[in-house]
């Protein structure tokens, strides 16, 4: 049957070839008894409630944080502003040498972030207590001095590599 088709295609193909349309004014007529356009304004209205509902969510995030660190102790808050952009600045550093770095160190990073989280649990339990503020400021002082001796090895390593070349040349 298909070849029977197929031979009365190649037989008629110049009839079938020999009617042009002009696509353009056919699509016209199939445009013109479509529906009017409502998408864009459906769009339109959820990109609008998304907007809304984000800075609605943002708003009670941004409170809700605020409102936690109305309630932490003065001397946190001040170690906090002073210490974190330090450690993040060495850290940044870190992630530069990071192939020189073990991954023993990086462990060792991790367990005290692991101290901090769990001394921050602590602290929301029992807000006034010095011993976990003071724990906390501790923490931070540890983990800044660890990160300047880290960078201070990597450095002499990279000085010592250095002057040892400079003889060799």
């Amino acid at each position: 049957m298909s070849d029977n088709f197929k031979k009365f295609v190649e037989e008629h193909r110049q009839e079938f070839e020999s009617h042009k349309e002009d696509y353009q004014s056919l699509w016209q007529g199939i445009e013109a008894k479509l529906p009017a356009r409502k998408r864009g304004i459906q769009r339109n209205f959820f990109w609008k409630a998304a907007v809304v509902i984000l800075l609605a969510v943002s708003g009670f995030l941004a409170l809700k944080v605020s409102s936690q660190q109305a309630k932490l102790p003065v001397e946190l808050t001040e170690a906090a502003t002073h210490y974190a952009p330090l450690i993040a600045e060495r850290m940044e550093i870190l992630q530069v040498h990071t192939p020189e770095v073990g991954s023993q160190v990086l462990a060792d990073l991790d367990v005290l972030d692991q101290a901090f989280n769990e001394l921050r649990e602590d602290l929301a339990d029992d807000a006034n207590n010095e011993e976990v503020v003071e724990a906390m400021i501790e923490n931070y002082r540890i983990k800044l001095e660890v990160l300047e001796q880290i960078l201070d090895e990597i450095h002499n390593k990279e000085d010592e590599q250095n002057n040892h070349k400079g003889t060799n040349l």
